[in-house]
């Protein structure tokens, strides 16, 4: 069925994605509400993270096919953080997310929410959220 170039290239996708799970550290609690409200239909603006009673900083993504939106986040340094990825009919690569540089990785839901705690950080941090493949990607601007 497979040439000698095929089964190497299913092993090695197969490897990888084991490597993929198996080495990454994930720091996620996930739930599957779906809001029915989305922060701009509710008159807020996308770049303004808000802070909770428990001094926690929510930033916002949305994940779906095609990307993660906005591209570009502003965010409050010296601020424990939350990163609340809303999945919306994501069926590509958006769907295997990681952080490389604080380690995190996650498997979106095709739609949903995923909340991961990503710590605090100094002004001047950027840190870049991305497909696994590198194909779509996001920063946020710790100022």
């Amino acid at each position: 069925m497979f040439n000698k170039t095929g089964k190497f290239f299913l092993l090695f996708m197969s490897l990888s994605l084991i490597f993929f799970i198996a080495s990454s550290t994930i720091f996620i609690a996930s739930c599957t509400r779906n809001p029915s409200v989305t922060a701009k239909q509710a008159g807020k603006d996308d770049s303004v993270n808000e802070i909770d009673l428990n001094g926690k900083q929510l930033i916002e993504v949305v994940a779906k096919s095609g990307g993660y939106y906005p591209k570009s986040i502003d965010a409050k340094a010296s601020v424990p953080s939350m990163l609340r990825i809303k999945s919306e009919n994501a069926y590509s690569c958006e769907r295997a997310f990681v952080i490389p540089q604080i380690r995190v990785s996650a498997i979106l839901p095709i739609n949903g929410i995923t909340d991961i705690e990503i710590g605090t950080f100094d002004a001047g941090t950027r840190l870049i959220g991305t497909c696994s493949m590198g194909m779509y990607s996001f920063v946020i601007n710790f100022n």
